[in-house]
């Protein structure tokens, strides 16, 4: 290891916990050395006077730091490996040598030696070398295997000397492993460390900063499901029962249930197979949008037992993928007709305004990806009984993953499901959550964490015959989760005297619905839909050679669907619209009575009336020292801040920016010192050194009923507090600059719900939520659930109108749209929709100093 990396590791985090362990004993910290801290004052370099005894370390600015993901080239971003800084990181994801390469052209601000290092990640399995290429000249490769340290770190990749003018950076591949390229720093400065640097400018120990959020999601779910007391009759459990499917149909935005339009079902072909046929078949679950389907048809005349067998996440060739073909095939050759179909965005379905991602635009009017899946379903169904070769009396449904998902709720949904088979999915919410894994935003419907969890949903289906499958290598729906979630659901069964009726059945293997699986369910549906046999599992029959691509398979040949079909974005537009409809006028609805409404859609978390904040060491810079301090908010997290305070008692200024950059909020910081303010610099709940991925976050807040933005609204309240306890003043005026779409949001939600910034200057700001219709689109914590039947916008802005607000609009669609609303913010607010930083900081210190006049007399520029 290089003894610059060595050095890095001597974290000042160590050092911090060490001092602060003097001051607050919270269970984080180590405990003081018997001399106790403040023996060693001399560590104290420049303490400011309302400091304690604190750890102190130098940071060396200047230089050019590079974020990866702003080259251009074909390596793919990647989210998955924790610990990165900016946006992403990005690597070729082969397992060999790559030859694709990322590019850059930057400008040299002068002729000179110019030092590089790398940021990259470091693993103990895996040849992880990559090399930086400056005009040509290649440098030493960077981050091979090492012998067991693992993550993103900064090495020292050479030096080069540069030409003022453009110069070109080159990324490319160097081991035979996959790569992770993260960031580039070049300076003229021998002295320059970015790891010291980085180091000390941590705040919250790495390893619990990287949890942080998780943990505290994890923890809220856990709170949730111990409010779920188990029934002990059986008319309390009906009860419930009646209670958890009305919040299922609600959060998937089916209730009320919708029309039920012409199907306008057409037979395009079929092809013979020994002993059944493969029907291709469409229909319209709603008017224009077409679902694609196969109905397997055995021979004979029938009427047949009917199996639905909806398929999961198999994206590019959908319902002719292997594993739901061959359960299909099985299926028609054991005598059951059976029908199967591409979700949308999947298979044939796969077109432009139908992807997956859909989800979160359905979201802003209270629909869900899941629904439009179950209303497919219904409507399948409804197809299907339309057949003289269907027996409406035999139903069972089965499908995995996904397919699993589109069980368990259609189950919920249609009573004309007699026996239902959900496999790789059913796992309670908790142990779901807790895997950290990236999840499509169909398994998070709104608010079920809160109300429900999956094993209370299973147990809707009593006391009809339920399979539940499991894999136990599974990453995703955890074995544990699932017998968790199974002996809740045994609860109403017991009470239905039919605890026989419900099964889990765990298999070897990973996250699929291999032959095992697939052969127990044959077993299970043969017992309990046609009465034969005892369950035990059914030799699968040998599936035809058939392959993905045969035409069997496809209505429109494996082309995309006709031209002019209706698709997600067109539904989530129209429900969007409709939602808009429903707002009120400035004059129709008392702005406590908005505020309300706005908090019931973004949830913040209840105040737990304990806010402080906790100094833990002090960084110098060349112009000022900057105070790092850990904020406790009261609800199992912490933040970390930096302030940088001037000489006297000037207003405050709190700024967030979402930053995750090498030294975060640092630009900022020194712009609002210079102009005589005391500068703080927060990141928000899984934001900066908290950082967690975003969709990650936001999905699974969707699913426990609150919003990362109602979260983060609420950090930036217990900032407010925590930091003037700090400072020991209350008179002095705080405002909020908020920068960055990951930020400006959050404060302006902040602000409306609770008003207590004297001021608040944000940009850039989207004026509508109707934006995520455009290509541009919104930020990830924008999407709350069902927003758009409260608020948009221009209402929120309204709200927190009461004190000076400056918004820094990056677009004009407000107008057009909401009239009457912009006229509001016209007289009520500052609008600047090229707002810089300079110009917010000169604005807030106008707005501050006119609130409190005496506290800027010795500000710069200004008269006493």
């Amino acid at each position: 290891m290089d003894s610059w990396s060595l050095a890095a590791r001597l974290s000042l985090v160590t050092l911090a916990a060490l001092a602060a362990g003097c001051s607050a004993d919270d269970g984080d910290h180590v405990p003081c050395p018997d001399s106790g801290c403040g023996d060693q004052p001399e560590l104290s370099l420049s303490p400011t006077p309302k400091d304690p005894w604190l750890p102190t370390c130098s940071v060396t600015t200047g230089g050019i730091v590079l974020q990866a993901e702003t080259f251009e080239g074909s390596w793919a971003s990647g989210w998955g490996l924790p610990g990165f800084l900016g946006d992403s990181y990005v690597t070729s994801g082969v397992s060999t040598l790559a030859t694709a390469t990322m590019t850059r052209t930057i400008t040299v601000p002068e002729t000179a030696h110019y030092v590089v290092w790398a940021r990259g990640y470091a693993s103990a399995t895996a040849d992880r070398r990559w090399r930086i290429a400056i005009d040509g000249a290649e440098l030493s490769p960077t981050h091979q295997q090492t012998d067991g340290e693992e993550g993103f770190v900064w090495q020292h990749a050479g030096s080069v000397d540069l030409t003022a003018g453009p110069v070109a950076i080159t990324i490319i591949d160097a081991g035979t492993g996959p790569e992770a390229a993260d960031a580039i720093a070049l300076s003229t400065s021998t002295e320059l460390d970015p790891a010291a640097d980085e180091d000390c400018w941590q705040v919250i120990d790495p390893v619990r900063a990287a949890q942080m959020a998780l943990d505290g999601i994890v923890l809220r779910a856990q709170a949730h499901a111990e409010q779920i007391a188990a029934a002990t009759t059986l008319s309390e459990w009906q009860g419930r029962a009646t209670e958890i499917r009305n919040t299922v149909a609600t959060a998937l935005g089916l209730d009320p249930l919708p029309d039920k339009t012409p199907l306008n079902a057409q037979l395009l072909g079929a092809t013979q197979l020994e002993g059944y046929r493969i029907e291709r078949v469409t229909f319209e679950s709603r008017p224009g949008f077409l679902v694609t389907a196969n109905v397997y048809v055995p021979d004979g005349a029938g009427p047949f037992p009917l199996v639905v067998s909806p398929i999961g996440h198999w994206m590019t060739y959908g319902k002719a993928s292997d594993t739901p073909a061959r359960r299909a095939h099985g299926l028609a050759a054991l005598g059951y007709i059976t029908l199967t179909y591409d979700p949308f965005g999947q298979g044939e379905r796969a077109i432009a305004g139908n992807e997956h991602g859909e989800h979160w635009r359905l979201v802003l009017s209270g629909h869900t990806n899941a629904g439009l899946m179950v209303w497919d379903t219904i409507r399948a169904l409804d197809y299907l009984l339309t057949r003289e070769d269907v027996d409406p009396d035999r139903i069972a449904m089965t499908g995995a993953s996904g397919g699993g998902l589109n069980t368990l709720y259609s189950s919920v949904m249609d009573p004309r499901v007699q026996v239902a088979i959900p496999a790789v999915y059913v796992c309670q919410w908790e142990d779901f959550i807790a895997t950290g894994i990236w999840h499509c935003g169909c398994s998070h419907v709104p608010g079920l964490g809160r109300a429900t969890n999956m094993g209370e949903m299973a147990a809707l289906f009593a006391p009809a015959p339920q399979l539940l499958l499991d894999a136990l290598d599974d990453p995703m729906f955890s074995t544990a989760g699932a017998q968790k979630a199974a002996a809740q659901a045994q609860v109403p069964y017991e009470l239905y005297q039919a605890s026989e009726r419900l099964q889990l059945q765990s298999f070897p293997g990973g996250h699929d619905y291999g032959q095992p699986m697939r052969e127990a369910a044959y077993g299970f549906i043969a017992q309990h839909l046609d009465g034969l046999g005892d369950g035990s599992p059914i030799t699968e029959p040998a599936a035809p050679p058939l392959w993905v691509n045969d035409p069997a398979y496809y209505c429109y040949g494996g082309g995309p669907l006709p031209p002019g079909t209706t698709t997600v974005r067109d539904l989530a537009r129209d429900w969007a619209e409709t939602a808009a409809l429903t707002l009120p006028m400035p004059t129709e609805l008392p702005a406590d009575q908005l505020r309300a409404a706005l908090a019931d859609r973004v949830q913040p978390p209840e105040d737990p009336g304990y806010e402080v904040a906790i100094p833990v060491a002090v960084a110098q810079l060349p112009k000022m020292d900057v105070t790092l301090l850990r904020v406790e908010i009261g609800r199992g997290v912490t933040l970390p801040a930096r302030v940088a305070r001037p000489p006297g008692e000037p207003p405050i200024v709190v700024v967030v920016d979402g930053s995750r950059d090498r030294l975060a909020g640092l630009d900022a910081l020194q712009l609002v010192y210079d102009a005589g303010l005391v500068a703080v610099h927060v990141a928000t709940g899984g934001q900066g050194e908290l950082w967690w991925g975003e969709y990650e976050q936001l999905s699974s807040n969707l699913l426990l009923g609150d919003s990362l933005a109602g979260q983060r609204a609420f950090d930036l309240i217990q900032v407010r507090r925590a930091i003037t306890k700090w400072l020991g003043t209350d008179d002095r005026p705080i405002g909020l600059l908020a920068l960055g779409d990951a930020s400006t949001f959050s404060a302006l939600v902040a602000q409306a719900l609770f008003g207590e910034y004297d001021a608040l200057a944000l940009a850039p700001l989207s004026s509508t939520l109707f934006r995520a219709f455009s290509p541009a689109g919104v930020p990830l914590q924008m999407y709350v659930a069902d927003l758009l039947h409260t608020a948009d916008i221009p209402h929120i802005a309204a709200l927190a109108s009461d004190h000076p607000l400056l918004l820094g609009f990056e677009d004009g669609d407000y107008l057009a749209r909401y009239p009457e609303w912009a006229s509001v913010l016209q007289q009520s607010t500052t609008i600047n929709e090229g707002l810089t930083e300079t110009e917010a900081i000169s604005w807030l210190t106008e707005q501050l100093c006119f609130v409190a006049p005496a506290s800027c007399a010795n500000l710069p520029d200004r008269n006493p």
